[in-house]
């Protein structure tokens, strides 16, 4: 056949067939290759994770769902602040601190629980503890909203003054750290410093840069205030200032003096405790209000693992050390002129005495120091204690 020729039905019939088959068939199948390969050009490779860096725009957004909506203060403190302040807000969080976090429910806030006061600590921080300041995380209107979330956990109370930054001791103890001012003439500050207030009315002055007990008082704790810049200000000490030691090195060994490393504090019982160490040693200090017949003082206990060979030397401001007086029962005494006639009488048990004041630590014990300042020798003799007469001999 000549290709001039007309095509027989049964040829039309196979050609009709096979454009049906490239139009219905072929034509869809390309097309659909064509456009899921265009498609899956433009999906983002998941096996790659992309980062931008927030600013506190989008974490309003991303806390809020819109930038202008209200802001959510229990969602943000969930997310900042119930590590440690637990979820309720009653301070029993995930996190380990040295001592617990307050419990927003008791109220009491050593700082004040206004508006004022709480904005300042979540801005700024609590210098000396683990409490940081979010000022350059969260933005106004979310430190605001978290400030507005923990008042309204507070229990009901009278308002007070915005301004009071008083710091006061409730039920259980309070440790705050920061520098101290010039305890007395010649001292200096001391930059890095630490005051226990305990519920008896009691504070314990502490550097702890070389740990070293400084004195005490009594009466109202402390008022702060340093807020911005966290410890670059001095703590106001309050209540009255009953007793002071030099501030001088006290642990030695082999007559050499050992430096003290503070370890923690804890606040979990009736009086804080303070955990430090000596060379080898392991030491849990505390001190609290003690009395003895008409005698009032106070009382430091040293909980000693490890205290082979670690000596500690009764501090003195008189040039040869502390008079000893002698035993009585299980304490030994020593006394240091006061003022008009006085005595600090200071008693010491669980200590071996080597003489001039040094005591030998023991290897595991509690260590007891018991202090009587300013206290007439009649008083004394009266409550019990073994005290020099008139002509120098010591009292029966």
């Amino acid at each position: 056949m000549s290709a001039h020729e007309p095509q027989t039905m049964q040829e039309q019939v196979r050609g009709l067939g096979v454009c049906m088959f490239c139009l219905f068939i072929v034509v869809p199948i390309v097309a659909f290759v064509i456009i899921a390969l265009s498609w899956g050009m433009t999906i983002p490779d998941r096996s790659q994770p992309t980062f931008s860096q927030p600013t506190a725009e989008t974490r309003e957004v991303s806390a809020t769902g819109s930038s202008a909506g209200p802001v959510n203060g229990h969602a943000l403190f969930i997310a900042h602040c119930a590590s440690c302040h637990g979820d309720s807000g009653d301070g029993n969080g995930t996190r380990q601190l040295d001592r617990p976090a307050r419990s927003f429910l008791a109220g009491g806030f050593s700082f004040g629980d206004t508006e004022v006061s709480i904005t300042r600590v979540v801005r700024s921080g609590i210098g000396g503890t683990p409490m940081l300041g979010f000022v350059k995380t969260l933005s106004s209107r979310q430190i605001k909203a978290i400030v507005k979330h923990v008042r309204s956990l507070l229990p009901e109370r009278v308002a007070t003054n915005d301004a009071d930054s008083i710091m006061h001791v409730g039920d259980t103890p309070v440790v705050v750290r920061g520098k101290l001012p010039e305890i007395y003439l010649g001292m200096g500050n001391i930059p890095r410093g630490m005051v226990i207030g305990n519920p008896d009315g009691m504070s314990l002055m502490y550097r702890v840069d070389d740990v070293r007990f400084l004195g005490t008082r009594q009466g109202a704790f402390v008022k702060r205030t340093d807020w911005e810049g966290r410890g670059g200000t001095k703590l106001d000490l309050q209540g009255r200032l009953i007793h002071l030691v030099p501030d001088v090195p006290v642990f030695e060994a082999h007559g050499a003096p050992l430096a003290a490393q503070l370890e923690g504090t804890d606040v979990s019982g009736e009086r804080g405790v303070v955990r430090y160490s000596v060379g080898h040693a392991r030491i849990r200090e505390s001190g609290g209000a003690a009395t003895q017949g008409p005698l009032a003082g106070y009382q430091r206990s040293l909980e000693v693992r490890n205290g082979s060979g670690v000596q500690l030397r009764l501090p003195a401001w008189r040039k040869g050390g502390l008079e000893q007086l002698g035993g009585n029962g299980a304490w030994t005494w020593w006394q240091e002129p006061a003022f008009d006639g006085r005595m600090h009488f200071v008693g010491v048990r669980g200590a071996q005495p080597l003489g001039s004041g040094l005591l030998q630590l023991p290897e595991h014990g509690t260590v007891e120091i018991v202090v009587f300042p300013d206290t007439g020798i009649d008083l004394a003799a009266e409550a019990g204690l073994p005290v020099k007469q008139a002509g120098g001999g010591l009292a029966s």
